[in-house]
């Protein structure tokens, strides 16, 4: 197996960084420097129900807000989806009088789930400076730039009104 590149090839590579609104760390390396492996932002949680492929229902997470592991990772602790790492793209609380908290990952897991399994859940972040200040107390190593002008500041005209 070969792969064929031209000299243009090294133009499409990326120089330096990116001046956008969020951050362009991952959340949990060096710059970043958040600690994902401290209990404030894991757990071990229980699968109490499957409702599709990609949506389960489980225990273990009590005192958190819906949210708070949306972006996050979510890996099975045992059995054939041990190896299966799945991005969460949204954790709500259902149910009022016994709160459940549900978890829909963005891709459906290599094998089924069943109800009884155990996976470790990681927090997630949506990159915005309000997360990094408010979810962990990390708005110093924020790498983003928040209070840059959007494209309708640059893009104005002079009238006469001002």
């Amino acid at each position: 197996r070969a792969e064929v590149r031209s000299l243009s090839h090294y133009l499409q590579q990326p120089q330096g960084r990116v001046f956008q609104y969020t951050c362009d760390a991952a959340l949990g390396d060096a710059r970043c420097g958040v600690n994902l492996a401290a209990a404030q932002y894991r757990a071990t949680i229980s699968v109490i129900s499957v409702i599709d492929e990609r949506r389960i229902r489980a225990a273990g997470t009590e005192g958190l807000e819906s949210g708070w592991y949306t972006g996050g990772l979510l890996r099975f602790g045992g059995g054939t989806n041990a190896v299966d790492v799945r991005d969460i793209k949204q954790h709500q609380i259902v149910g009022l009088s016994a709160p459940v908290h549900e978890f829909e990952r963005w891709e459906p897991p290599t094998h089924p789930v069943s109800p009884g399994a155990t996976a470790t859940v990681t927090a997630g972040c949506d990159k915005h400076l309000n997360t990094c200040n408010d979810k962990f107390s990390n708005g110093t190593r924020f790498r983003g730039f928040p209070f840059m002008p959007g494209n309708d500041f640059l893009t104005r005209v002079a009238s006469r009104r001002g």
